[in-house]
């Protein structure tokens, strides 16, 4: 029993080693981590899921395998870039925020 133990101690060991220098660039100097803070409004969220619905992106990524590569994908991606990026989308977003009764902040791109 203590070798299984003691094997069960090893492979920990091996595998925290393992784990450890798999977060590691090339040279060796640690991988930064991802920031996973909240950074959108909830007007924010609401207003980019109604641009990416009026895109079409919704449509065309409806299926459970969307070509990415498709003329129409394309189409509807640069529609929802176009839309996320015009003055309107910060519009959209400040009367959602206001409907909601939420304070309203510039939308950071």
């Amino acid at each position: 029993m203590k070798t299984s133990h003691t094997l069960a101690l090893l492979l920990s060991a091996t595998l925290a080693a393992a784990c450890s220098a798999a977060q590691a660039n090339d040279d060796g100097t640690p991988v930064e981590s991802f920031d996973y803070t909240v950074s959108k409004t909830r007007a924010e969220v609401i207003a980019d899921t109604q641009i990416w619905r009026e895109s079409g992106l919704a449509a065309v990524q409806s299926s459970e395998s969307p070509n990415f590569m498709s003329h129409d994908y394309q189409q509807a991606q640069q529609r929802y870039e176009r839309m996320h990026a015009s003055p309107q989308f910060d519009a959209l977003v400040e009367r959602i925020a206001r409907e909601r009764g939420e304070s309203f902040r510039a939308a950071t791109r």
